[in-house]
């Protein structure tokens, strides 16, 4: 079963870290034994030990629990295609019962606008580096030596710090394997989870515009590249570290 060191889920929005949540966490970790902390001063001020921590925040959140071995798993997702379902996801929180808060902004600027935005680039590298995506370094500018820096601090989190990574493109795959490093069986869901609804596909989109939203997440694009590089090379390394040899 899960060993007692805490697991941290750096869940980037629309990666699926809910599916895999659902997957491979939830039927293991008590509800009592997790904990989703609603912003930083909630981590900062939280009491007791936990199996579980996830929510939307940066590798690095262990320092505010004093987790010593942290477990950090995350799930990262073609940066074109994440950027594109992660605009209309927005455009579709427009209900009565809750609305987006960057729906104003969505609704005021086109695809290729929001993604000229700082705010909204490379925010898988940010996440993985330990940039933090909310204060000021959502706003910070990474192109030049700033980004060089951010994104070769993310290729050696992903590669030494993280248990193991996940590729969306590679669901199943990925569940398996978090599910083999915590030596649980995985339960698949009915369904996935928060699937975004009206949105083009990717191969839809004019050429100019995938080429603005690849541009602008040019250091995602590199991340992703190393990760679906280094993806198959977990499980190798896993059963040699464990005996496994089947």
């Amino acid at each position: 079963m899960i060993r007692t060191d805490t697991i941290f889920l750096t869940h980037i929005q629309k990666t699926a870290g809910t599916s895999v949540r659902s997957s491979v966490l939830d039927p293991y970790v008590s509800e009592l034994n997790r904990h989703r902390p609603n912003g930083y001063r909630a981590a900062i001020t939280a009491r007791g030990t936990f199996d579980l921590v996830e929510g939307h925040f940066p590798y690095g959140i262990h320092h505010l629990y004093g987790t010593k071995n942290p477990r950090y798993f995350v799930m990262l997702r073609h940066p074109v295609d994440r950027a594109v379902s992660f605009y209309y996801f927005i455009k579709a929180c427009s209900g009565s019962s809750y609305e987006h808060p960057r729906l104003k902004e969505v609704r005021e600027n086109s695809l290729v606008e929001f993604y000229e935005k700082a705010a909204h680039q490379n925010v898988q590298t940010r996440y993985v580096a330990g940039l933090l995506p909310e204060y000021a370094g959502r706003y910070l500018d990474l192109n030049g030596r700033l980004g060089e820096t951010v994104l070769r601090r993310a290729k050696q989190n992903l590669v030494e710090r993280y248990e193991a990574f996940g590729l969306k493109g590679r669901f199943e795959d990925s569940v398996r394997l978090f599910a083999q490093c915590l030596d649980v069986e995985p339960e698949w869901p009915e369904k996935r989870y928060k699937k975004t609804g009206e949105r083009p596909d990717v191969a839809d989109l004019e050429a100019h515009v995938r080429r603005s939203i690849r541009r602008a997440n040019s250091l995602d694009v590199e991340l992703y590249n190393l990760a679906k590089e280094k993806f198959a090379q977990q499980d190798v390394q896993l059963r040699s570290e464990t005996g496994d040899k089947s």
